[in-house]
């Protein structure tokens, strides 16, 4: 339960670090248009939907929504009083839409959270799997069916002619390839820790 409770804070601070990307982004590209942000009429405070006083700027009135719902999820003082002075501006009917009428499903789910609960598991099979962690008992059953496999192999050999030093050859060869395999995995702790990074990725665009 745990070990639940810590993945689920490590994908909301995932889901906060790529909404700040998001938002970072969105800031230059706002930045880029404000001549267009300023020559929008404060006349849309008097309109009920605002929607045709900013039909010529849609990316700008894109940014300025996603920006209005995100501040709901984002505690940097500096992104609200931006808010606050796009609210201001743009008026509290356009603000209400915002929030209403927001439709970026990816960041709507990593504002809210709803990506956490189905990526738990995933996140921690990843885990597991990447530092040879055996937590539910999947390695012990079957290292037990493979250990019977072993045995009938076993008897089956003690029927017939027995093992060859081709075989033993074969064995040894196998032990160094893991042994070195393993040696390598030592040597890189970096390189295993960025491939997990880049698993938890794809998890999340699944």
């Amino acid at each position: 339960m745990l070990n639940k409770i810590k993945i689920s804070k490590l994908i909301n601070d995932d889901n906060l670090i790529d909404i700040y990307e998001i938002l970072m982004i969105d800031c230059e590209l706002l930045l880029s248009k404000l001549y267009q942000l300023l020559s929008i009429s404060n006349a849309s405070k008097s309109n009920e939907s605002g929607d045709n006083a900013h039909e010529s700027n849609d990316t700008v009135t894109k940014i300025v929504k996603k920006f209005m719902y995100c501040s709901n999820y984002v505690g940097i003082k500096e992104f609200k009083k931006l808010v606050l002075i796009l609210v201001n501006k743009f008026g509290k009917v356009f603000y209400e839409d915002a929030l209403k009428e927001f439709d970026d499903k990816d960041l709507i789910s990593k504002c809210k959270g709803d990506n956490v609960d189905g990526l738990v598991d995933l996140y921690l099979k990843e885990i597991c799997e990447s530092y040879d962690i055996d937590l539910f008992g999947e390695k012990k059953e079957k290292k037990a069916d493979d250990d019977d496999d072993n045995a009938e192999a076993g008897g089956e050999d003690d029927d017939g002619e027995g093992g060859t030093g081709e075989g033993v050859l074969e064995s040894k060869k196998e032990a160094v390839a893991v042994s070195t395999e393993d040696e390598t995995v030592k040597a890189k702790p970096v390189d295993a820790i960025d491939d997990l990074k880049k698993r938890f990725e794809a998890l999340k665009r699944v």
